[in-house]
């Protein structure tokens, strides 16, 4: 007995079957596709070309090295020590409020530490300081701001000793 013979059943495309292309003599496949050329790119400069956005090439200033600011220099602050002792005493005044004080004090003290050995560079003994003077006006706004730039510019630096602060800031903020 002969076998049965073996029927193909029609399937439905699945979602990444190819189209099917029925190319014929009379429907050829077409010679290159439209997606697939490029443009050459300019031999000559050409001012007057398309894409200069409006700006004049010509006229930019000189990559000139700027020389840092003088307050990051001198550390217009005053004194590494004078800065230290003004942050301690403006964090003071609402130390006294904190519940947990002693987690507190204890990251002030790894802040002191790191200060006096000149471990923190002068951008974040400014930060530092203008943050406690914004802790001591009340302005807990500006504070939040600083302790969030801190935490994402200088997060290695700072992070054993920043919770304090932001203890400090969320305290402050709940009172009000």
């Amino acid at each position: 007995m002969p076998p049965p013979p073996i029927s193909v059943k029609k399937v439905d495309p699945g979602w990444n079957d190819p189209p099917t292309l029925n190319y014929t003599a009379l429907n050829p496949p077409p010679k290159s596709r439209i997606t697939n050329k490029r443009v050459a790119f300019p031999l000559s400069s050409n001012q007057s070309s398309s894409l200069s956005f409006g700006v004049n090439q010509t006229k930019c200033p000189p990559n000139i090295m700027l020389p840092p600011p003088t307050e990051l220099i001198a550390g217009s602050y005053g004194n590494n020590e004078v800065s230290l002792e003004e942050v301690l005493l403006n964090v003071e005044t609402v130390l006294k409020d904190v519940s947990d004080s002693d987690i507190v004090k204890s990251k002030l003290k790894v802040l002191e530490v790191m200060w006096k050995e000149d471990k923190l560079n002068n951008t974040i003994q400014k930060l530092v300081l203008d943050m406690s003077r914004y802790i001591a006006e009340g302005n807990m706004e500006k504070a939040n701001e600083i302790q969030l730039k801190l935490i994402t510019e200088e997060l290695s630096l700072c992070e054993s000793w920043l919770v304090a602060f932001k203890q400090m800031i969320s305290l402050e903020n709940t009172n009000k």
